[in-house]
């Protein structure tokens, strides 16, 4: 009880962190016409608005796409990132509270890439680092090399971390025969064997929202987007902090955009 309200005290000085993974415009053959990434840019654009996120992660934005949301949200956001062998940006926006200081794009296994930024907090007057990652999708042997990579860019860090990524794993769940990515519960081992903690499992009051990241329904064969309801589902998207952050809340956003 004591630590809740030492926690709720700190409440108007939070920094909202979002992970969010926009889908590639590659997919929009596949779904239908209103979650063309025509159509969705606007109401991606409108619900960050809604939730005011002072920090998004993004994944599987190509240059056009970032190009796209910048138009409806560069009075508010500035984006770092560069592309990957594949295309995608896997870049940061930040808000005008955060005053970057110093960025990089690392590349890892595969040629997968790691956008790192040290960040000056405008309000509270502390720095602190901001990672994010897509970890892919079609390899456990990568996704373990990528992940060793990050715990050792995290440790080589004196400042506060906060990493975003969409890591492409979970625990296993037996319904769940499109996606067999169960490598999830050694990658979370692996990560947080040093500093960093996975903000679900240390959030003060709790957690908010569906059970699940992903909008494809676990239940149906055809991985298609948009058909989840949230529960049951799987979670592949997460936001990691060094210890020593405080984390008020953990919640995972209802819109499916």
């Amino acid at each position: 009880w004591e630590e809740i309200v030492i926690a709720l005290e700190q409440v108007p000085e939070r920094l909202r962190v979002m992970t969010y993974n926009m889908l590639s415009e590659k997919y929009d053959p596949g779904v239908s016409e209103v979650n063309h990434w025509r159509h969705r840019c606007p109401r991606i654009a409108e619900l960050i608005g809604h939730d005011r996120p002072d920090l998004i992660g993004t994944q599987e934005l190509f240059r056009n796409q970032v190009d796209d949301l910048e138009a409806l949200i560069g009075a508010s956001y500035t984006f770092f990132g560069r592309e990957q062998f594949d295309g995608q940006c896997n870049g940061i926006f930040y808000g005008e509270r955060l005053e970057l200081l110093e960025g990089k794009v690392l590349e890892m296994a595969g040629g997968y890439t790691l956008t790192v930024v040290q960040f000056a907090d405008r309000e509270r007057g502390a720095q602190f680092v901001a990672m994010n990652v897509h970890l892919p999708s079609t390899s456990a042997v990568l996704r373990e090399a990528c992940g060793r990579q990050i715990f050792e860019e995290v440790e080589k860090s004196s400042l506060p971390v906060v990493v975003t990524g969409d890591f492409n794993t979970f625990p296993n769940r037996p319904y769940v025969q499109q996606l067999p990515f169960l490598d999830g519960p050694y990658l979370r081992r692996l990560l947080t064997a040093g500093r960093l903690r996975d903000t679900e499992t240390v959030a003060t009051v709790g957690n908010f929202g569906p059970l699940s990241t992903v909008t494809l329904d676990p239940n149906d064969p055809r991985p298609v987007p948009f058909r989840s309801t949230g529960i049951p589902g799987f979670i592949l998207d997460h936001i990691y902090v060094t210890d020593g952050v405080t984390v008020l809340a953990h919640a995972v956003e209802p819109a499916r955009v």
